[in-house]
């Protein structure tokens, strides 16, 4: 169970958001301890680490708002993308 932020109790997903809207995704392999930022995060929807090749969820999710933190001329890995693996493509969405 994921916790949900917003109103501070456990929710039955996977991730900590539950909308259909994109998020901004925090992530920490659990294998590797590797940690990374997307972009292109969503409800119920991992990103495969590069490392271990396993599918990880994010540990939190905010609205999108550029931050300074991430290139928004940065190519979305498709390949390692649940929703662009399960759908084609997520930017569609």
């Amino acid at each position: 169970m994921a916790f949900n932020f917003l109103f501070g109790k456990k929710s039955s997903g996977l991730t900590p958001y539950q909308g259909d809207k994109r998020r901004f995704g925090e992530y920490k392999c659990p294998q590797c301890s590797r940690e990374w930022k997307s972009a292109y995060s969503w409800a119920n929807m991992g990103q495969e680490c590069k490392t271990c090749n396993i599918n990880v969820y994010p540990h939190t999710q905010e609205a999108l708002l550029y931050n300074g933190e991430s290139d928004p001329n940065k190519p979305h890995l498709s390949h390692l993308c649940e929703k662009c693996k399960k759908y084609g493509n997520c930017k569609g969405f």
